[in-house]
């Protein structure tokens, strides 16, 4: 059938044709469902793949995935759970009902699997990815949220319950039609061509879960926009048009814009030698082909359509190796490469074909494979080799591993070769060029601080027994070497696998390639001079082995632009210490937004601030939960000290703290380091949240007084209660609300300390003789009065002006224990408050916007009248005025008991009280200065 002749089609015939197509993909995608199931190898993962999209059609604490603030089920569109998950919901939970449509239009209309499921690459330990899809783009942020939430409790699930890796992706419907994904436009690349690899990724590998076509299946291979827009305008005038969802067409490559989603996919195949490599190749030949659609979802269309049903014409994988093998053995003559590639293929297929085999649903696999080693010329031995894969030496696989790295950066250098002068030049800067180029390098650059965690050409079973042994030579060189034991001839054999010089590096890096299985393995440890815990370092492994996961990471692709940052962190203390009850030795274990696996050794307790910073600003960048983000452990003794539970308490407290709420306000955590006070805080600056730094001070009223300056910005702030010091700080904050400004006062023996904690967070501290502490409240008191009666005229919305007693004051006691507490203090039935309140001078503290930007400051003279606005420059000759007019006047004060706001000239300034609390404590400082009163 010629293009001219498809153009030419009727309505009727367009129709006719879309739904032929559709019969054949409902065949080709069931029968992938099919594989799949047999491929995951039992009943009981059969069940929980079914039971994925059916968990988004409930909403019920008894099923995983619940959330409470959900009040109806997400519901998926045409979806009908299989009979045998029925079966075995009603087994598992008698009580269970099937749930009755609510007649809702359900949110999701499209679940897919997208990746290796129901192809011969599938394993029962492969990932399983989801596209959950929808028109989400028109719905309110917090409903996406709860559903983001939903999504990532069942991924726990999954993992927790059946040790299954899942992930979802949850894509709008209409951004999908344009090419544009979420993460790419946050980060200004949403160039089409990233996303059109993404489609075409999907188109080629994706199982259609619930009943919907993709309408790019129901046009011709090679169609071009016009066809797909012209066919599918047709059968929206159908009743069938519900049947098929519109996620764009797949027309052809534009090689210029081609270099961004060629860089980001090498980059996110880095860590995966089968992936980097296959991936690259697949690359390479889409830019040399001369064809206008390449793409291998427009070859298995093609053949779909024709009625080509067999394994070689639609197993995505086989394609995929078929296309870059015959590739690179046209255009290239280096044959360690093809060997790899041969290899890498057959070692992720994993058929064992000197084995055999018992699963009868492995068979047809091991058919094609089977054809495969022989076409390729393997003999029985080298299969046999390759089988035991697992058991080759530390140089054997080093040789492999590095020859793989040595084709990587050749194929990317021919990728970049390949464009050359087309690059365009909207789609990538230099910069942001340079910026991936030196990821790429990195990468592959060994140092001594980064873990290799390159996952293996073929997953490594658990060990039954491995050996951690330290080796001093007669040169002095230090090593630690990690082997197993094989039985070769019947004789027990030790295999070296790996070895580096620091230990660390070794108990990571079995925790990744899960060589260790707590209750089946068993880990020999010789230590040499170290003294640790043996127990502890195998429970470490263990630990790792479930929450250090490089695969869980989501690492987006704007993160390979910036500098590297922590985003799921370990502080291991003292791990190769047994008997230290104190602090000797921290390593700071973290997987980076770059992809990789990195430790730093630090002795003593100083460093912790630092780390705990970086941790802080990866997980804010990352969007990484609390809890996955950070793990805190320690060996016997210290692990059972009050001092490690209040350590790692604190920094836990820290960063749930700056990741529980993403709203752009000023944040500022208080706790103590060593013997230093010590804030954590961000700022806020057009309404864009900056990164966290920190801060040290040597006193408590040092640091108080460095807080207690603000000019309207809305502040959260906590401190960590836990700690002694700062058990009274954390009670005063947690009074913190937008409807009444808070006073709490603290009377020494000579000083009394007072705080203001205002409608905006803000917290001020004013520090008074202890004598004054009764005429200072009252006047303090008659001040927020005032402040909020300006408050008022300026921001009528304000809380404070709906409140009837917008002021209250606490009394905060010390028991004989030295324990603080705080009461409610009646100020209003307070004798004496109400004595100075009659009694002083109404001294009304006017606050200028002076020409320079500086805060100019006038009061109330005895007589009524205002002194002239004067700045900090000239505070000297208003203290000496100031001092002269309370020698001569009886009970003349200059502390203000009254604000006016008319001149601030900055909305900010007069819509909130903090600018006049600040600037009230700022003047009485100044003069008390100046006048030698403190």
């Amino acid at each position: 059938m010629t293009a001219q002749q498809v153009n030419e089609y009727t309505p009727e015939e367009i129709a006719a044709r879309v739904l032929e197509r559709k019969s054949q993909f409902s065949a080709y995608n069931n029968a992938k469902i099919s594989s799949l199931h047999a491929s995951l190898g039992s009943t009981e993962l059969v069940n929980f793949f079914n039971m994925i999209p059916f968990l988004f059609t409930v909403n019920q604490p008894e099923f995983p995935g619940y959330v409470s603030e959900i009040k109806e089920p997400h519901g998926v569109f045409r979806y009908t759970p299989p009979s045998t998950l029925l079966s075995y919901l009603r087994t598992t939970n008698p009580s269970f009902i099937q749930p009755k449509g609510s007649g809702s239009e359900p949110v999701i209309r499209l679940v897919a699997l997208i990746g290796s499921a129901g192809t011969i690459a599938f394993t029962p330990d492969s990932d399983l990815d989801f596209w959950i899809c929808g028109h989400f783009s028109e719905m309110p942020a917090e409903d996406i949220l709860l559903l983001r939430r939903k999504c990532t409790m069942i991924e726990n699930w999954a993992m927790e319950k059946h040790r299954k890796e899942i992930h979802f992706f949850l894509n709008d419907i209409d951004r999908i039609k344009k090419n544009i994904f979420d993460e790419d436009e946050e980060y200004g690349m949403s160039g089409i061509s990233l996303g059109q690899l993404l489609k075409e990724e999907f188109y080629r590998s994706s199982i259609i879960i619930n009943g919907v076509t993709p309408f790019w299946w129901a046009v011709p291979a090679d169609s071009p926009d016009s066809l797909y827009e012209k066919w599918f305008s047709v059968i929206l005038k159908t009743p069938q048009a519900a049947d098929y969802i519109d996620l764009g067409n797949m027309a052809g490559l534009n090689r210029g814009d081609f270099l961004i989603p060629a860089l980001f996919q090498i980059i996110k195949s880095l860590g995966n030698p089968f992936k980097s490599i296959i991936k690259l190749g697949l690359l390479e030949r889409y830019i040399h082909d001369d064809k206008a659609n390449p793409f291998l979802s427009n070859q298995i269309k093609k053949n779909v359509h024709e009625g080509k049903t067999d394994r070689a014409s639609v197993d995505a994988y086989c394609i995929m190796f078929d296309n870059v093998f015959s590739y690179y053995q046209k255009h290239s003559d280096d044959m360690t490469a093809l060997n790899i590639i041969k290899t890498s293929f057959y070692l992720k297929v994993n058929p064992r074909l000197s084995y055999a085999e018992k699963d009868p649903g492995k068979e047809a696999f091991r058919e094609v494979m089977a054809a495969y080693t022989k076409k390729w010329g393997w003999d029985n031995e080298t299969i046999r080799r390759v089988d035991s894969f697992e058991n080759w030496d530390v140089e054997s696989t080093n040789k492999m591993m590095n020859n793989t790295k040595k084709s990587i950066l050749r194929g990317y250098k021919n990728i970049l070769n390949g464009i050359g002068s087309g690059i365009s030049t909207e789609s990538i800067d230099r910069e942001s060029l340079l910026a991936i180029n030196r990821k790429i390098y990195s990468h592959f650059n060994p140092e001594a601080n980064k873990i290799d965690n390159t996952l293996n050409f073929k997953k490594y079973p658990p060990e039954k027994l491995l050996s951690l042994d330290y080796v001093s030579d007669t040169k002095g060189n230090q090593a630690w070497y990690l082997s197993k034991r094989i039985i070769t001839d019947g004789r027990p054999v030790k295999v070296l696998i790996r070895k580096s010089s620091y230990l660390v590096n070794l108990v990571v890096w079995i925790s990744l390639n899960g060589l260790y299985q707590k209750d089946f393995s068993r880990i020999e440890i010789e230590q040499g001079f170290y003294s640790m815990d043996t127990n502890y370092i195998r429970d470490l492994i263990s630990e790792l082995s479930e929450h250090f996961s490089i695969k869980s990471l989501n690492l987006q692709n704007g993160y390979f632009l910036q500098d590297p940052f922590p985003v799921m962190s370990y502080i291991l203390v003292n791990p190769l210490s047994k008997y230290s009850k104190k602090i000797d030795e921290i390593i700071f274990l973290y997987h980076n937004s770059w992809g990789e696996t990195r430790f730093e050794v630090f002795t003593g307790q100083n460093a912790l601030t630092d780390i705990t910073l970086r941790i802080i600003n990866g997980a804010i960048k990352s969007g990484m939960d609390s809890i996955s983000a950070l793990h805190i452990t320690s060996s016997d003794p210290f692990s059972s000290s009050k001092e490690f539970h209040q350590l790692k308490s604190s920094i836990t407290s820290i960063l749930q703290f700056f990741t529980e709420r993403q709203d752009t306000v000023r944040q500022r955590f208080i706790t103590m380091s060593g013997n230093r006070f010590t804030v954590f805080s961000n700022s806020v600056k057009q309404g864009v949240a900056a990164p966290a730094v920190y801060k040290q001070y040597g006193s408590e009223i040092q640091m108080l007084y460095s807080m207690s300056y603000n000019r309207g910005v809305l502040t959260r702030n906590r401190a960590d209660e836990r700690i002694p010091e700062l058990e009274h700080l954390g009670h005063i904050l947690s009074h913190e609300s937008d409807d009444c400004i808070k006073i709490f006062f603290d009377e020494g023996r000579k000083y009394s300390r007072i705080y203001v904690l205002n409608e905006r967070g803000a917290l001020v501290l004013m520090r008074k003789k202890s004598e004054q502490l009764a005429s200072y409240l009252a006047g303090l008191i008659s001040f927020s009065e005032s402040a909020i009666a300006e408050v008022a005229l300026a921001n009528p919305g304000t809380s404070l002006a709906g409140n009837r007693q917008p002021v209250a004051v606490y009394k905060i006691e010390t028991d004989t224990a030295g324990r603080k507490s705080i009461k409610e203090h009646d100020y209003k039935n307070d004798s004496m408050i109400k004595y100075y309140t009659e009694k002083n001078f109404q001294v009304c503290l006017s606050l200028h916007l002076l020409d320079t930007g500086e805060i100019g400051y006038r009061f109330t003279l005895p007589d009524g009248g205002l002194s002239e606005i004067f700045s900090r420059a000239e505070i000297e000759s208003a203290s000496r005025e100031i001092a002269s007019l309370m020698e001569s006047v009886d009970g003349y004060s200059f502390y203000p008991v009254l604000v006016n706001l008319d001149n601030t000239g900055i909305k900010i300034y007069s819509s909130y009280t903090s600018f006049a609390f600040s600037e009230k404590n700022r003047f009485e400082m100044l003069i008390e200065k100046n006048l030698g009163m403190i």
